[in-house]
């Protein structure tokens, strides 16, 4: 079948590639019963990449990022960037808010874990970071719970007035043209304005 002459001229290649040392096979694959190979330099990559023509450069990208996506590839900023090299702007745009919210979560729970730690100044840090993508998705409800969360850090730090600028700050940009205040959970909001006073 012509298949089977396809996989045998492919295994073919990159026997030679492998003989003429530009690839090396990875000591272990992210993907199961899949070998991955690798360039041995960076400057054969780029020569490799720069010999193939745009259409099929973006061709290779569309496909790394379909075929990465099925095999269920765990970084997804990887995928949009292959999606996106690939003229797919959807798809790059579902994969690249999908590595947002991974970011903006792992900011968030090692900011959870260094106020565990009493490390206010780690924890505001971490939390600040987790803010920026959170604010482009325009995701109102997980930036209030941010914004409390960073609030609580700096009030347990000693900055009171700090906190109360990140809860102002949080109040507004959540509900900006929203209608009123009172569906958002801001009992730690309150106690903190209280003990402003």
């Amino acid at each position: 079948a012509a298949s089977d002459v396809y996989k045998r001229q492919l295994e073919d290649y990159v026997q030679a590639l492998l003989t003429g040392e530009l690839i090396d096979k990875s000591g272990t694959s992210r993907f199961a019963n899949q070998v991955e190979y690798r360039f041995r330099h960076d400057v054969i990559r780029e020569a490799a990449y720069g010999m193939l023509t745009d259409e099929d450069r973006v061709t290779g990208h569309r496909l790394a990022a379909v075929w990465l996506e099925r095999a269920g590839e765990s970084d997804a900023l990887v995928v949009a960037g292959h999606y996106e090299r690939g003229g797919a702007l959807e798809q790059a745009l579902h994969f690249f808010s999908r590595a947002a919210e991974h970011e903006s979560a792992l900011h968030r729970a090692l900011g959870q874990c260094l106020a565990r730690k009493l490390d206010w100044e780690g924890a505001t840090a971490a939390y600040q970071r987790a803010l920026g993508p959170l604010i482009a998705q325009g995701r109102r409800a997980s930036l209030l719970e941010l914004y409390a969360d960073l609030a609580r850090a700096w009030a347990a730090a000693g900055q009171l007035p700090r906190a109360l600028v990140e809860l102002k700050e949080g109040l507004d940009m959540c509900t900006l043209g929203d209608g009123p205040r009172a569906a958002i959970d801001v009992s730690v909001w309150r106690y903190l304005l209280t003990t402003a006073d």
